[in-house]
């Protein structure tokens, strides 16, 4: 039997952010991956960066095949490090948003004062079109507008102060298949979270101050094991190991069909690698 395929973001916890929200006809929704990263570049004591970046600028990722998934975060994640020389890139802020159509959608990034104020201006089945607002104390710094393939994300730069000074905020609109397939969900009984391994943090990536989000495909068998697992996205081979490694340990109640018979799912987990 395929195992049945579920789109199912997991932080470390792996707590379900998957939601099953029709699209309306009046008002069209719109599924929307949104990470925050913030970045800190190599400099000596005093110094200013060297590549600087203006507020709102606009970063295209190519072609990717699912940004429900997390697909393409590894490349636009090396692109941003190397681009800007960064010594750090950690990952603030992942969520899942059912934004509405010219609805405003604040996001408070890195301190109470700084947000961000997403409105989806449009989306038909191919494309969408956001328009953020940067805001300080209320105040708008940047107003830039995106349309980004469904399915691919959109990364905008802005800058913040000393203790931040580069904020990256990636925008995935989710494909209509992604889409159809949360609708098709709802009357399953996903796969329950039941027994968790930590990962443990590889020496090398802490010495080498290598953070970031790694993101997993796995089968959840009838019997709760985890099996077949795939790194989908990852910075680095070694986040990749220990995560494989903690996710093979994990334990689930399994998930069930309409009639309450056990089956197996394919589940997404995104872990987290951050430096205290």
């Amino acid at each position: 039997m395929n195992p049945v395929r579920c789109a199912l973001l997991a932080l470390l916890v792996a707590q379900p952010l998957l939601l099953a929200v029709p699209l309306l006809a009046a008002e069209p929704t719109l599924k929307t991956t949104v990470i925050l990263l913030v970045g800190q570049p190599v400099l000596p004591q005093g110094e200013h960066p060297t590549v600087d970046i203006v507020p709102g600028t606009v970063i295209l990722a190519g072609p990717q095949s699912s940004a429900a998934s997390g697909n393409g975060y590894t490349s636009m994640y090396r692109k941003l490090r190397d681009t800007y020389r960064l010594e750090w890139l950690a990952t603030e802020k992942r969520e899942l948003l059912d934004l509405t159509l010219g609805k405003e959608h604040r996001l408070p990034l890195v301190a109470p004062d700084i947000e961000a104020a997403i409105v989806l201006r449009e989306v038909d089945g191919e494309h969408a079109s956001y328009e953020v607002r940067f805001l300080e104390q209320g105040k708008v710094v940047a107003q830039p507008t995106v349309k980004v393939a469904r399915g691919t994300w959109a990364t905008i730069g802005s800058r913040d102060g000393e203790a931040a000074p580069y904020l990256f905020l990636l925008l995935g609109p989710w494909t209509a298949d992604d889409e159809g397939l949360a609708r098709a969900q709802k009357d399953f009984i996903l796969p329950k979270l039941i027994n968790r391994t930590a990962p443990v943090y590889p020496e090398a990536a802490r010495q080498a101050k290598v953070t970031g989000i790694v993101v997993l495909r796995g089968t959840i068998g009838v019997d709760g094991a985890v099996s077949n697992i795939r790194v989908v996205e990852s910075p680095d081979d070694d986040l990749s190991k220990a995560a494989t490694e903690a996710f093979a340990a994990w334990r689930f109640e399994p998930g069930k069909d309409q009639k309450g018979t056990p089956v197996a799912f394919d589940y997404t987990i995104t872990i987290s690698f951050k430096l205290s």
